[in-house]
């Protein structure tokens, strides 16, 4: 992994037009891995600052993602794609994305839109419809054997 180490503070924010930025498709497990360090403290300091703007001086937020979850899903999860953002001139992370298949080694894992964490979103008007929807979706697999998998 990367050990870059830079002040997010001084990290230009990317523009919505992504002028000024670079937009990299990156499908190589190598980068990913060379870029987990920085993914990591992009997450982190994204969530650092969403919990000032909520309660300003706040001095604790949940970090949103470890460095164990983000190596195994490096090291398991196949295929592997997404995109990073970089600033054009010092090539900082401003941004990632990364997808691969749904997998779960649960052995009754079920999509819920019930949940209280997803009160007050207004991601979908009907989550009840989504979560029917992604529940009926074909997978298959073993949770033993590599896990279950929604392609």
């Amino acid at each position: 992994m990367s050990n870059a180490v830079y002040d997010f503070r001084e990290v230009a924010d990317a523009s919505r037009s992504l002028r000024g930025s670079i937009v990299l498709r990156t499908r190589s497990r190598a980068t990913w891995f060379s870029s987990a360090d920085e993914c990591l403290q992009l997450c982190n300091e994204a969530a650092a600052r969403r919990a000032c703007l909520a309660q300003p001086g706040r001095q604790w937020f949940d970090k949103p993602l470890s460095r164990e979850y983000i190596t195994d899903r490096l090291v398991t999860d196949d295929p592997i794609d997404g995109y990073m953002v970089r600033h054009g001139g010092a090539g900082w992370l401003q941004g990632f994305v990364f997808r691969t298949v749904f997998t779960t080694w649960l052995h009754h894992f079920r999509w819920d839109s019930s949940s209280d964490a997803r009160a007050g979103t207004s991601a979908a008007a009907d989550g009840t419809s989504i979560a029917a929807e992604l529940q009926s979706q074909p997978r298959s697999g073993d949770v033993d054997e590599g896990g279950v998998v929604w392609p």
